[in-house]
């Protein structure tokens, strides 16, 4: 099953404590589906928001290093932001936890996310 994370563009004004509720929420509804989940599409096209390494670090330790551990197997899909800033912090961010990093996949547009996580499917018979 794939759980996709759409951010929108009001992002641009989110803070930090903001990006925390919402992920930690996102992590919560992942957390009890990680029966069903095998693919993650962060899509990130209009993510505006910058990340401090405060918050990369945070983010690479509160949310990916758990997501990571409750469901080793996930596989993830990451469509980019169009602002080089956020695109940058957010890469750092994946950067910060390396098993995050060795399974997530970059695309600069979701057809090619979509691509990717049907061709995975197939190849490995996910239900």
């Amino acid at each position: 099953m794939l759980y996709e994370l759409i951010w929108l563009p009001n992002t641009a004004n989110m803070s930090e404590d903001d990006y925390k509720i919402a992920m930690l929420s996102d992590q919560n509804k992942l957390f009890n589906n990680y029966d069903v989940v095998n693919f993650l599409l962060l899509d990130n096209r209009d993510f505006l928001m910058t990340m401090s390494p405060e918050l990369q670090e945070w983010s690479a330790k509160e949310i990916t290093s758990e997501v990571m551990e409750a469901n080793p197997q996930l596989k993830i899909a990451l469509v980019v932001s169009q602002d080089i800033f956020s695109r940058v912090s957010v890469s750092q961010a994946v950067e910060e936890d390396e098993t995050m990093d060795r399974v997530t996949h970059y695309f600069e547009n979701k057809e090619e996310a979509y691509d990717w996580i049907l061709s995975h499917h197939k190849k490995h018979n996910f239900s």
